[in-house]
Formats: C-alpha cells, structure tokens, sequence
C-alpha cells in the first residue's frame, strides 16, 4: 500500500507542474520533472 501512495504522490506532483508549465509553455522543464519523478519512484 505504500507503493501506491508513493505513485499518487508524485502523478500529483508530475500533474501539477506539468499544469503550471504548460501555462508558461516550458515543456522541456515538465518533461525533465517527469523523468526525475519516475526515476525517483525506482530507487
């Protein structure tokens, strides 16, 4: 169970910048936080 909550976390985060970055249009910044997030979820 405490998988899943690290999972919903960081798509909550991810969900969230990537909406904050869209506005400013930096969609290489939400991608580099996306793939740091996934790398994160692995260790």
């Amino acid at each position: 169970m405490k998988d899943f909550s690290l999972l919903a976390e960081a798509i909550r985060k991810v969900t969230e910048t990537e909406l904050i970055s869209f506005e400013k249009h930096d969609f290489d910044k939400t991608r580099e936080i996306m793939l740091f997030s996934l790398g994160e979820l692995d260790n």
